[in-house]
């Protein structure tokens, strides 16, 4: 069952990740920092004939320098020479290398001593395409880029602990899982994804199955919503009237205040569309209260580049996308393909109000306060009053600009006549995405199109009753939720896990303590946030019962629509203190995931995270501290990362450190930016140091605390420990995926997250006797050590 697929985010649509383009050479890495960091031809064999030992035992010095010399620095084809010959002929990738390589790699420049040893590089998947075509034979190489090729070869093999553990560990999956049918990725967590997604999917039918349900009970609005939701025959026979009315109201508009009616229209009648949106959020200022927090109408999806050639494979896939979604709402194609244009033009203005990537962990230039007159003056012929109120909402003394740039570009934007046309089109097009689960099959089927085209996922097979029970589970999540846990989760089990989650947490205070870097005076706040954090496990103390306001009809759109209306509500009252949300958990039960709040200094693990393979009774304790082990103190981490520790005990951003104790983290966070820079996810994907920054120091402090826990106990089996922890992150995907979350994902992908935390721990150099030399050897001065 695909339920992740039916109700798929539009993960590059909707989050607007950038595809952003920058010039690199064969191997991936700046071309820039190439002669800067150059290497000889004798160092570069000397090491070479190290790292293909155990895969090329016949070649020799004299065999890698031939025709080279060792004093002189070596050159990009050289360098490709050297490898082919260290390695020898090598095998074709297959599975995930396979998906993960580069398509279709030439190069019109190279020479003909160096053509045989491309080729087989090429073969092997290891080099990548240049945007300019040319191997520039004659750059040098430098050792940066002669580690890499060694290590995406170590990959392709995935035959040696020593030189890429995860490879290694998970070869045969790697080599044989397929993804699952209308997905971008399998193994692990998405493993685990489709088992819940499967115990959802029977809880739902043998409801839908069942009868004499009592008026109003959780079970008869599920199967109602059900059946409402898998009518597809009337849904396609609807199509977008639906929204004929909303979508009619914009293309009337004849200006700026008509367009701001015909969005009060929507929003008051089917929560839906807006010159802004609205939401409630945490107050950055006050974490223990929400404030009203606005956001931009829109903002660019593409990179510069994909706007500026016609032949870029996102900017096809986005006009196609839209072009589709106007066409099946009326629209006649001449006229789809002038609003597109029109749309095109209005998001490239757009792209200077983009933050910066180092904006984002800046509190002030992602946040403004404001009144509401202040709001208004950024638009003035807009009725921003009437926006909101027309959501339900109440005119508050604070509002929250979220991206103030980005919104006050975008308002500059709205106001130009001349944007008229494309602004119409930017409301018709939010309308139907916010939609689109609602209408025909044809709107579903052009998203999933377009994350095939996007993130290479496979097609989505599922059927109407899979996609119905995805949408029950989306709307009615609390009841999902409840009937979830009391099949499928035990209270021994939450009393279990609970007792670990405690364990961690005083281990993680010892381990504080015994920080040679932190001042006492520090340790003693750093404990004090120990001490006062909280966690949920599995399901929370008390259950919501809101859901039992809503009236389920046979109109699904109309069922939609009350659910929508119903969570506004809900974050309404949250917002105004009217809910206590203590000890809930945000996200649903049915989510692999976890989180930490450092707003709250929570912790939260729903219950589907909670289950084989992550924890199983059943299992050794070593297995279970590679797998849920390390999740819980993934998340205790987080309290201390390089966000978290803006953060005290009670959620409040204050600086709670010494200024030499707090110096002395930031230059452990610097040195861990660097430890990660220039990895790769695949072939010429190469990851950010300081955009994961977060995510890298919760995995080495997680694994750091495991390892605590299992020292203290007789005999640890590290091996299986170890393995485990390999295996809880095996992921099969598609190449066009990472390189979507490149620009993104605040998490290193699953090969780094294995084997650059484990390279940091002593246990795994003795456990699998590494040594310099070895792929995954660091020098000990080089390793990360932190929490």
């Amino acid at each position: 069952m695909k339920r992740k697929s039916a109700i798929k985010a539009l993960t590059l649509l909707l989050s607007a990740i950038l595809i952003l383009s920058s010039t690199v050479n064969v191997m991936g890495a700046a071309a820039s920092k190439t002669a800067n960091n150059s290497i000889k031809a004798g160092k570069a064999a000397t090491y070479l004939l190290k790292a293909a030992d155990d895969y090329n035992k016949k070649i020799s010095r004299k065999d890698l320098l031939k025709g080279m010399k060792a004093k002189n620095k070596l050159t990009r084809i050289q360098g490709i020479i050297m490898v082919s010959r260290a390695f020898g002929t090598l095998p074709k990738p297959k599975g995930n290398n396979l998906r993960l390589s580069d398509k279709n790699v030439k190069f019109t420049d190279v020479p003909k001593s160096g053509k045989a040893a491309v080729r087989n590089l090429i073969r092997g998947g290891i080099l990548v395409n240049t945007k300019s075509g040319k191997l520039r034979p004659k750059t040098l190489m430098s050792e940066q880029e002669l580690k890499t090729l060694v290590r995406r070869i170590y990959t392709l093999y995935g035959t040696n602990l020593k030189d890429d553990f995860y490879a290694s560990v998970n070869k045969n999956a790697l080599d044989h899982k397929k993804i699952p049918p209308g997905e971008t990725e399998g193994g692990g967590t998405a493993d685990l994804n489709q088992k819940v997604n499967q115990q959802v999917q029977e809880l739902i039918m043998e409801i839908v199955n069942g009868s004499g349900y009592q008026k109003g009970s959780m079970e008869q609005r599920i199967k109602d919503f059900y059946n409402s939701a898998v009518n597809v025959e009337r849904r396609n026979a609807l199509g977008a009237k639906p929204l004929k009315k909303y979508l009619e109201a914009i293309d009337r508009a004849e200006n700026l205040q008509e367009l701001t009616q015909s969005q009060i229209l929507s929003v008051r009648e089917i929560n839906s569309g807006g010159l802004f949106s609205v939401m409630y959020m945490t107050d950055y200022r006050d974490t223990q209260n929400m404030i009203m927090m606005v956001g931009s109408l829109f903002e660019p999806s593409m990179s510069k580049e994909a706007y500026e050639d016609l032949q870029n494979k996102e900017r096809k896939a986005y006009v196609k996308l839209n072009t589709t979604l106007l066409k099946l709402s009326g629209e006649t194609a001449k006229t789809a393909k002038k609003q597109i244009d029109e749309l095109l033009a209005l998001e490239k203005q757009a792209l200077k109000y983009i933050p910066k990537d180092s904006d984002y962990a800046d509190t002030s230039k992602m946040n403004e306060i404001v009144s509401i007159a202040e709001l208004q003056k950024l638009m003035p012929e807009i009725d921003v009053k009437g926006l909101i109120e027309a959501g339900g909402n109440k005119i508050p003394a604070e509002i929250n600009i979220q991206s103030p740039r980005l919104f006050k570009g975008i308002a500059k934007l709205l106001q130009k006549k001349e944007n008229l046309n494309a602004l119409k089109t930017v409301l018709k097009l939010n309308i139907l995405t916010e939609n689109y689960l609602n209408l025909s099959d044809a709107f579903r089927a052009a998203f999933n199109e377009y994350n095939q085209q996007i993130m290479g996922e496979e097609p989505d097979d599922s059927s109407a009753e899979e996609v119905a029970g995805a949408l029950v589970t989306d709307a009615l999540g609390d009841d999902i939720d409840r009937l979830y846990v009391e099949k499928f989760f035990s209270k021994e089990a939450k009393e279990d896990l609970e007792k670990l989650v405690k364990q961690f947490i005083e281990v993680y205070k010892e381990r504080i303590e015994k920080l040679d870097w932190m001042s006492e005076t520090t340790k003693k706040k750093a404990v004090e946030k120990l001490d006062g954090m909280k966690f949920i496990i599995g399901y929370p103390d008390r259950w919501s019962n809101r859901l039992e306001q809503l009236t389920i009809t046979d109109d699904y759109f109309e069922n939609q629509v009350s659910v929508s209306k119903l969570a506004s509500k809900r974050f309404r009252e949250m917002a105004e203190g009217k809910i206590d949300t203590a000890g809930e958990i945000g996200m649903p039960l049915t989510m692999v995931n976890a989180y930490y709040d450092q707003y709250t200094n929570t912790m939260a693990f729903p219950a589907a995270i909670l289950q084989a393979p992550n924890y199983d009774v059943n299992a050794s304790l070593e297995e279970n501290l590679g797998g849920i082990g390390t999740v819980f103190a993934h998340e205790i981490s987080h309290a201390f990362d390089n966000t978290g520790a803006k953060y005290d005990k009670d959620g409040l951003e204050v600086n709670w450190w010494t200024k030499e104790d707090y110096a002395a983290f930031q230059k452990l966070c610097d040195q861990t930016v660097e430890f990660y820079n220039g990895y790769e996810s695949a072939p010429g994907i190469k990851i950010s140091g300081k955009r994961t920054l977060g995510e890298n120091i919760a995995d080495i402090g997680a694994v750091a605390c495991a390892l605590e826990v299992l020292k203290k106990t007789d005999n640890p089996d590290y091996d299986k420990f170890f393995v485990s922890y390999a295996q809880s992150w095996l992921k099969v995907t598609t190449r066009a995926y990472l390189k979507g979350l490149q620009q993104a994902d605040e998490h290193s992908p699953s090969n780094l997250r294995v084997n650059r935390v484990l390279s940091n721990f002593d246990e795994f150099y003795q456990t699998y006797k590494i040594k310099a030399g070895d792929g995954m050897y660091v020098p000990k001065g080089q390793r990360i050590k932190i929490w």
